[in-house]
Order: structure tokens, then sequence, then C-alpha cells
């Protein structure tokens, strides 16, 4: 048996954004958000998007800040060429303890909510574990107006 070899979705557009790591950021980056979206058009419910998107702001202002924080959060909105949204937020915080029991909803309600938007999510720490991203991914599709 061979093993699947990993594949990294190829981006076709990205819109990066910053926001500050106080508790103005999730309102920042949902605005900012939407129009990343608009500017990026990708064809799916980009309400709930921006839901997410919110989400993983707010999980690296609750548990994503250390001592040696920048003063901003970076995000970033991407597709694929599959038309796939990856929407990525990374913090200081290289560790994600208990990964699988909070996207399970076992720990709080938030990455839950973020399966019940329709994405997947997962987390990677950058090459020098001095960070994480936290990244979720959601198909194009149907959008009701």
């Amino acid at each position: 048996m061979h093993p699947e070899a990993v594949t990294t979705p190829v981006i076709t557009s990205q819109y990066p954004l910053k926001v500050p790591a106080d508790p103005s950021a999730p309102l920042k980056a949902r605005v900012k958000g939407r129009t990343g979206l608009t500017m990026l058009g990708w064809p799916g419910n980009q309400l709930k998007a921006v839901e997410v998107l919110d989400i993983l702001v707010t999980n690296a202002l609750e548990h994503g800040i250390t001592p040696r924080v920048t003063q901003e959060l970076h995000a970033c909105l991407s597709i694929t060429e599959t038309r796939e949204l990856l929407i990525e937020v990374t913090d200081a915080n290289p560790t994600f303890s208990d990964f699988e029991r909070v996207v399970a909803g076992e720990l709080g309600q938030g990455f839950w909510r973020v399966g019940q938007l329709g994405a997947s999510i997962d987390w990677s720490t950058d090459r020098d574990f001095s960070s994480k991203t936290v990244r979720a991914i959601m198909r194009p599709g149907r959008v009701d107006l």
C-alpha cells in the first residue's frame, strides 16, 4: 500500500486581513471579511463565512494571546482552484490542547458551531513553533438570499 500524498490546495486569490488583538477584533474582522469575500467573488454563503471568521478571531483572542503577542491578529481569506474558501487566523500561541474535544463541542460551542455552518476545521503550527494557524474550509454552493 502507498500512503496518500498530502496535498496543499492551490490558491488562486487571497485577501489578507489584519485586525487589532483587542476586543474590537471580531467586529473589524467581520467588516473586513465581508469586503474581502465580495472582492474575491466567492460563490458561497458569505454570511456563514463571516460568522466562521468571527468565531476563529474570537477564539484567537480568548486562547491565542500570549505575553509576546504582537498588536495584530493575522487572518486571510483564500480561494482555491476548486472554489473552496479557506479562512485562516494566526495567533502567537503555538499550542491547541484538546483540539478534537473543542471541535466536538465538549469544551465550548464555538468550533462546534463552525461545523454547523458547513466548515471543516484544522490547525497547524508554523515552522519554528512560534505561532499557530487555525483554518476553516468552506465549499462553494447555492446562496439563499
